[in-house]
């Protein structure tokens, strides 16, 4: 075993071991020094020898696992001004206005600058994450870096090397509370380096050690020989001779150290307190790239946060060919699309509601891009669950593929944001996992996710958008393929069975076919309303201040309700808005029930849709209050209705209607349609054209489920059909070409017709994309499939 040589370290050893780029030279550095193989020396994080049972569990993702650490910086910031100003961080009655005053603080102590931009520059200084080191395929390493409050050499033990503790859990302005998100990043790295030192005007100033810089290196040990599971311990040499790995951590004195990176280097600028973590070979996956670009890891941060506290500079100090700066200031997710993609955008885009399940509010904003441009960025997220302007969890774009929306035009370019911040901690805990990166697996969550489908299911924009796509992708090749299609309809006719299943109405859409149809439900004049921050009315569609609006519901359907206003579409969920809004039943001798619903506001019109409780029936008559109000302002809009219970609608056909789109007349509900499964129209496409429809070699079957129609669209050129013809003879190639989509056809719809709407692990697919993945595989056998049958000869008895 080594002898330790000493226990003191000097302020230009901890500057070279903060500029060291590889592990081995980490290691080398401490082998000399005595510590790497005396195990006495090294501590256990959170003084628990199995304490990877609490880290493994946390963020599955390397990003997410970097951000609670960017968090973590948020928060150090946000106390350091709050305990300067002599706020009593523990018993903060308003964190919103507290957290504003301390916001201001900040920014006017940091910068005097007059221009947004400018002020966010400056801000950005107090936090950065940079990437050093080894370029792709190689993993970077990582360092954030802040100037917070900063820990003492004795603190740290319970502070950023602790597991559990409750540091921060009556602190209501920051995001950290169980005290061991940020150890989630030793699942993707071996070695960290930590020097931090606490704000001089926050310390004890007679404990020497008060003073001091704290140093020390995090390590895990991967499992050998009967060891289970992983080990993480942190460098502690300080009497662990005597109280062996329970020794204090190194310091060192300096008035001020260089641990905020500047434009050329990753310890460029001196400070007098902060933090400084630099992660080594941190294994960070497909995000290898710049920081800076599309599909780097500055833009990961930012899908995890759409909403910073203050800014961040990412630096990249790898050698890559890239121009321009390569120290930059990066806003949250929202300020990006606000800022720098506005014009990427597509018209009426975003869309804003907010809805309550189980008595807990909820906002969404729905933003959809041109194609292509932010497809890369988005890289195949479709919603995000954020809290206090951090992601919890995300769902992916299959989301927009499922039958009943019917979005899978737009699901690449659409992103949905539902802002839970003002959740109880009670819902909180039924909604997220503790390492808040996943939902909790609970009737909450699949409550919300039941009601966001409803929202989107609903959302006109939505729809209009992906019918306009589907008329520009199709209108332009449907009639070339008219033959095949009527082709195609001709032997499904005279096939009994398969007459019997399809519906033989194929539809070739001309100029005004697709996306024609009446779904817009915000009313005319909508492109020219201004709105306002401070409503002057909110009243039912089309009536007076103090109507009373009658009308009809179906039993057991979600009722619609429209309102108009002269508010702005973000009335509810803009930050520091005092407004919101609730549904009441009202019964005679009984105080008013709160119920569940959900509200979209756009362009002056306000939809209101909710399920009457279910224990009306036919002739009952339900009375209800629509309240919106603003407590600080003592201002209250209030609308009652009466719906009356009627039987539900038989179906007609079709597949239901969208809601109604003029006036109000009460809830309809929709009805599922109960005709046969369509024939699909038919179009194919060439090699050219690939890129503008997501194709490649492999992929097969392109499903178009639009409101009016479903179309295939095949790959003419993919792998399979393509060695099919390519081995046949002349004069059957066309055949050979026709058999292929007729048999995938047949094929694919009979995998659609499994297709759930509603419940996501129910029996069959989820989503179309789970039918053109059978589709794809299937793709080289379907021409030997249908050769083999045809060879066979019937034999009687």
């Amino acid at each position: 075993m080594s002898i330790v040589k000493d226990i003191y370290l000097t302020s230009d050893e901890v500057k070279a071991i903060c500029n060291i780029e590889t592990t081995q030279e980490l290691i080398d550095f401490l082998v000399k020094k005595g510590y790497w193989h005396d195990d006495k020396v090294w501590r256990y994080l959170g003084d628990t020898e199995n304490n990877y049972s609490s880290i493994g569990n946390q963020q599955s993702h390397p990003v997410s696992s970097i951000v609670e650490k960017v968090v973590n910086s948020f928060d150090a910031i946000l106390m350091n001004a709050g305990k300067e100003l002599g706020i009593d961080l523990d018993n903060i009655l308003d964190p919103a206005r507290t957290k504003e005053k301390i916001l201001k603080y900040i920014q006017e102590r940091y910068s005097t600058a007059s221009d947004i931009k400018l002020i966010k520059d400056d801000i950005s200084r107090l936090v950065a994450v940079s990437l050093t080191g080894a370029k792709s395929p190689e993993n970077p390493n990582i360092t954030i870096a802040d100037r917070g409050e900063g820990q003492t050499p004795d603190s740290l033990p319970d502070t950023i090397l602790s597991l559990g503790k409750s540091n921060k859990i009556r602190i209501s302005i920051v995001q950290g509370k169980h005290n061991m998100g940020g150890s989630g990043v030793a699942k993707f790295t071996e070695l960290q380096v930590v020097v931090t030192r606490k704000n001089p005007a926050l310390v004890d100033p007679t404990n020497s050690r008060n003073n001091q810089w704290a140093f020390t290196v995090i390590r895990r040990t991967p499992p050998t020989g009967n060891m289970r599971s992983s080990v993480v311990e942190y460098l502690a040499p300080i009497a662990a001779d005597m109280n062996p790995k329970k020794g204090s951590i190194l310091g060192f004195s300096a008035d001020t150290f260089p641990i905020i990176p500047n434009a050329s280097a990753l310890c460029g600028t001196e400070v007098n307190y902060g933090t400084f973590i630099k992660l080594f070979d941190y294994e960070i996956g497909a995000h290898k790239t710049s920081i800076l670009l599309d599909n780097g890891l500055g833009h990961a941060i930012k899908m995890r946060l759409p909403k910073m506290t203050v800014p961040v500079r990412f630096c990249e100090f790898r050698a890559f060919r890239a121009q321009g700066s390569k120290n930059v200031f990066a806003d949250g997710l929202l300020d990006y699309f606000t800022d720098s993609r506005q014009g990427d955008l597509e018209e009426g885009f975003p869309t804003y509601t907010t809805m309550t399940v189980q008595g807990e509010t909820l906002s969404c904003s729905t933003y959809v891009f041109k194609r292509g441009t932010l497809s890369k960025f988005l890289r195949g997220t479709g919603v995000i669950f954020s809290l206090n302007g951090q992601t919890h969890a995300m769902l992916d774009k299959a989301i927009y593929s499922r039958k009943r929306l019917k979005l899978n035009e737009i699901k690449d370019d659409t992103l949905t944001i539902v802002d839970c911040s003002h959740l109880s901690n009670v819902a909180i805990e039924k909604l997220f996992m503790n390492s808040r990166d996943r939902l909790v697996d609970s009737p909450f969550a699949e409550e919300i996710k039941k009601e966001l489908e409803n929202y989107l299911a609903y959302e006109a924009n939505l729809k209009r958008l992906n019918e306009a796509r589907i008329q520009e992708m199709i209108k332009n090749n449907m009639a070339d393929n008219k033959p095949l299609a009527d082709a195609l309809k001709k032997v499904v006719k005279n096939t009994e069975v398969l007459n019997q299943l399809l519906d033989l109405g194929i539809d070739i859409p001309g100029d005004d076919g697709i996306g024609s149809g009446e779904i817009d439900e915000e009313g005319d004049g909508s492109e020219n309303f201004v709105g306002k921050e401070t409503p002057t009315f909110f009243r039912f569609y089309g009536q007076q201040d103090g109507y009373v609006f009658k009308g009809n519901n179906q039993e057991g359907k979600k009722s619609r309700i429209k309102f108009e206003t002269d508010a702005n579409d973000d009335l509810f969920i803009r930050e520091g808005s005092d407004w919101k809004s609730q549904l009441f039943l009202v019964q005679p001798g009984l105080n008013p029930t709160p119920l569940d619903y959900s509200l979209k506001l756009k362009n002056g019109n306000a939809s209101l849709s909710f399920n009457p409780p279910s224990v009306y029936t036919e002739n009952d008559i339900v009375k209800f209050r629509f309240d919106v109000e603003n407590d600080t302002a003592d201002e209250i809009f209030s609308n009652e209705f009466k719906l009356t219970i009627v039987k539900p609608f038989k179906p007609s056909g079709g597949d239901g209607g969208g809601g109604t789109t003029g006036g109000n007349t009460g809830g309809t509900g929709n009805a599922p349609s109960q005709s046969k499964l369509k024939l699909p129209n038919i179009s194919t496409v060439t090699k050219e054209d690939w890129e503008q429809h997501n194709f490649n070699a492999k992929r097969v079957l392109k499903i178009i489920d639009s409101t009016d129609s479903l179309t295939f669209m095949f790959n003419a050129d993919n792998t399979a059909l393509k060695s099919e013809i390519s081995s046949a003879r002349k004069s059957l190639k066309d055949l050979t070409k026709n058999k292929f989509i007729y048999g995938m056809t047949m094929l694919g719809l009979a995998a659609y017709s499994l297709v759930k709407e509603d419940e996501e692990n129910s029996k069959g697919f989820n989503s179309l994309e789970d039918v053109e993945k059978i589709c794809e595989a299937y793709a080289p056998f379907i021409i030997p499939t249908l050769n083999m049958l045809n060879s066979f000869t019937a034999v009687e008895d």
